[in-house]
């Protein structure tokens, strides 16, 4: 009986580490994919590996800075080589995988944050865009103005400090 009780054992711990690295490769694939296509300014091939918060806020926020970047730069920057370094599970739903990106224009290591949704392993990427304030709350400024300085060097002088120079002819 107590043969048959270690076997059982062995059995669990070796299906529970197969899960284990089943579930590594896969967060490690999805941040591989991710960036990849995101290193390689191919947004839309990004879509399928993002989570839904960054399918809707964060790749249609970097879609339109792409879109106004400069041509020959991004040109410049690709191939990206991403080498994934291996992840660190920090909860049963998220996870952080650690990489290294090298572009012709440079190299950097770096992480990002991957999550479960939905039963898949998806990276979450959350930029938080600075609001700018709409065009009826700016309130228009009044120059500063004095009838009796004018602005030189970019501060106001008194016109009786300064010192005429004469022409020369």
């Amino acid at each position: 009986m107590t043969k048959l009780r270690i076997t059982i054992l062995a059995i669990s711990a070796t299906m529970m580490c197969a899960c284990g690295d089943n579930e590594t490769k896969e967060i490690e694939q999805v941040a591989q994919n991710y960036l990849e296509a995101m290193g390689n300014y191919r947004i839309e091939e990004a879509v399928p590996f993002a989570s839904s918060y960054t399918r809707e806020n964060t790749l249609p926020a970097l879609s339109s800075l792409v879109a106004i970047a400069d041509t020959a730069y991004i040109n410049s920057n690709r191939p990206a080589v991403i080498t994934i370094h291996g992840n660190k599970k920090l909860s049963d739903s998220t996870a952080r995988v650690y990489y290294h990106k090298s572009t012709p224009i440079k190299e950097m290591d770096d992480s990002i944050n991957v999550l479960r949704e939905n039963g898949h392993w998806l990276v979450d990427v959350r930029i938080n865009p600075i609001p700018l304030p709409k065009k009826e709350d700016l309130q228009p400024q009044q120059p500063q103005f004095k009838a009796d300085s004018v602005l030189m060097n970019g501060r106001y002088v008194a016109l009786k400090d300064i010192k005429a120079v004469p022409l020369k002819k």
